[in-house]
């Protein structure tokens, strides 16, 4: 039996210089763009135009047709954050937060809007300031609000994104809805940790979606390098502690 014939043409997309350049020019931008710019749909994009703009989105920079660790690491958060963009945009809250977000965006932008009362806070001067978004989704999740807490993180999140408050978002995310938005977060996270490292609460929230999600082989390894961050946290050691009862 011949062997088969050697695939002919470029075998990674490392060596087109375009390919290389887009990559990185979509790497560059995507955190500055809301989910509709990032998958690049209108904001009436019916579910099936969505789905098939994720997968061509996915596929355009999927981390196999890359060989190198830098351009596979920027093509795997790429990914991440598409599949980000297209679970906020198949849940409804999300997708209509995100088109009223938009449409402040433009009333500030004109100037000449009549925005409602609760608009207002997203298009004043104060909307700059994501210590004060931040620490209004902390008091809205200590209420149980989990919707209305996503919701601020998302501001903060805009404004400074910073690891501390990216993964706060994601575990308002799972928090509003942990049969839907489990498998998603725990991507998220799991990104967001390999990022930085040094997050315990990153580490924390890992730890508490896994759970959930019954991983707890992952579930104990998020926990311990978060008490290896922080061994004054006696939670952590009582949560490995359960984990190691039920394994």
């Amino acid at each position: 039996v011949a062997a088969p014939a050697a695939p002919s043409g470029t075998p990674f997309a490392d060596d087109d210089e375009a390919a290389r350049n887009a990559l990185v020019g979509a790497f560059l931008s995507h955190r500055s763009q809301d989910p509709f710019t990032l998958l690049d749909v209108p904001e009436d994009v019916q579910p099936v135009a969505l789905r098939k703009a994720f997968l061509a989105a996915a596929d355009r920079f999927a981390p196999l047709r890359f060989h190198t660790a830098e351009l596979k690491e920027k093509a795997e958060g790429l990914l991440a954050a598409y599949a980000r963009a297209y679970g906020a945009l198949s849940e409804p809250e999300q997708n209509a937060l995100w088109k009223k977000r938009r449409q402040a965006q433009r009333e500030k932008a004109r100037g000449t809007g009549r925005p409602t009362a609760a608009e207002q806070f997203r298009i004043r001067t104060d909307l700059l300031d994501a210590t004060a978004q931040f620490d209004e989704a902390k008091r809205r999740l200590e209420a149980r609000n989990f919707a209305g807490a996503f919701e601020y993180f998302e501001y903060a999140c805009d404004i400074d994104p910073r690891p501390l408050y990216q993964a706060h978002r994601a575990w308002a995310r799972y928090l509003m809805k942990p049969e839907a938005h489990g498998r998603l977060v725990l991507q998220e996270l799991q990104e967001l940790v390999r990022q930085e490292p040094a997050l315990e609460e990153g580490w924390a929230f890992l730890g508490d979606v896994a759970r959930g999600e019954g991983q707890w082989a992952l579930a104990e390894d998020a926990l311990r390098k978060a008490f290896k961050l922080n061994p004054q946290q006696r939670r952590y050691v009582q949560l490995i502690q359960d984990i190691a009862r039920r394994r």
